[in-house]
């Protein structure tokens, strides 16, 4: 029975001494168990080691549009101010992209046939420069066009692509 002690003691102390040296916080040790039978030194104590800092791992899963600096709103407004009277009620202005203080944007009324629009931002205000089925680019710089080539509603039909 006296073996037995010893045995589940020792296996206690070492337990306890294992989960302390894996602690971050200094934790104090646990004194070994004295026994008259025991002549075995009591196990050093580990030292603990610092924990490692990790800096997150980020990456970029999708690259992101930038965001169009006008929105249906801004823009259908613009487009009133132009056409000096309301857009029929219903009309959506939809794909809108921008591009160095450019707008393209489909205008589409209710009923009728959609067509494409084109957009100037000067000094943070947003003036409609035109729109239909042909020609909606015109107003729009051949670079700003080669964009909206690939990133509009409708290709500009001015820029020959």
């Amino acid at each position: 029975m006296f073996a037995r002690t010893l045995a589940v003691l020792t296996a206690a102390t070492g337990i306890a001494l294992g989960a302390a040296a894996c602690s971050t916080a200094a934790a104090p040790q646990a004194a070994p168990a004295a026994t008259a039978a025991s002549s075995a030194p009591a196990p050093a104590p580990t030292a603990t080691t610092a924990p490692i800092k990790v800096k997150p791992v980020t990456t970029k899963t999708s690259a992101k549009a930038p965001t169009c600096p006008a929105d249906e709103a801004t823009l259908l407004a613009a487009w009133e101010r132009k056409a000096g009277h309301q857009a029929p009620a219903g009309t959506r202005l939809t794909k809108i992209t921008c591009h160095d203080g450019w707008a393209l944007a489909g205008f589409e009324p209710p009923g009728q046939e959609s067509e494409v629009d084109s957009f100037r931002n000067v000094d943070g205000k947003w003036t409609s420069t035109g729109g239909g089925n042909a020609q909606y680019c015109s107003a729009i710089p051949l670079d700003v066009q080669k964009y909206f080539a690939t990133h509009g509603p409708r290709q500009c039909d001015t820029t020959g692509l």
